[in-house]
C-alpha cells in the first residue's frame, strides 16, 4: 500500500493516542504495510475477542479511522468512524480518537457475550 507522509503521521498519532487508552499497538508490518494500527482484546462468555481499529487512506482526506469488532454474526463497528481530514487540527483529532475509543468500548460491552459474561 503506498501511501503519503502525511497519513504515516496522523496513523501513528492515532495510535499513540489509542495506546494511551489502553489499546495494543499492531506489529511493526501490520503498522507500516496495512491500515491497522491497534487492538483491544474484550472478555466475553465465549473467550476473548478483539477489536482492530484501521487507519484507511482515503482520497477525500487523510483516513478514516474506523474498526472491526465481530460478534453476533457481524462486526457491530460498521458505523464506529471518524474522518480525518486534511486541515484536522490536533486538538480536534485528540477529540475525534477519544470519541472513537469510547464508542467502541460501547459497542463492545453491548454485544450478547459480553452482557452474558457480567450477569
Amino acid at each position: 500500500m503506498r501511501v503519503s507522509d502525511d497519513y504515516m503521521e496522523v496513523k501513528r498519532s492515532i495510535a499513540d493516542q489509542l495506546i494511551a487508552a489502553g489499546w495494543s499497538a499492531v506489529d511493526a508490518l501490520s503498522m507500516n504495510h496495512t491500515a491497522a494500527l491497534a487492538i483491544r482484546d474484550y472478555e466475553t462468555a465465549v473467550g476473548t475477542k478483539t477489536a482492530i481499529a484501521y487507519a484507511t487512506p482515503s482520497k477525500e482526506a487523510v483516513c478514516i479511522l474506523g474498526g472491526t469488532y465481530d460478534s453476533e454474526g457481524r462486526s457491530v463497528l460498521t458505523t464506529t468512524t471518524v474522518l480525518v481530514t486534511y486541515v484536522i487540527d490536533p486538538d480536534a483529532l485528540a477529540a475525534g480518537v477519544t470519541g472513537f475509543h469510547q464508542k467502541v468500548d460501547a459497542a463492545a460491552s453491548d454485544t450478547y457475550a459480553v452482557r452474558l459474561l457480567r450477569s
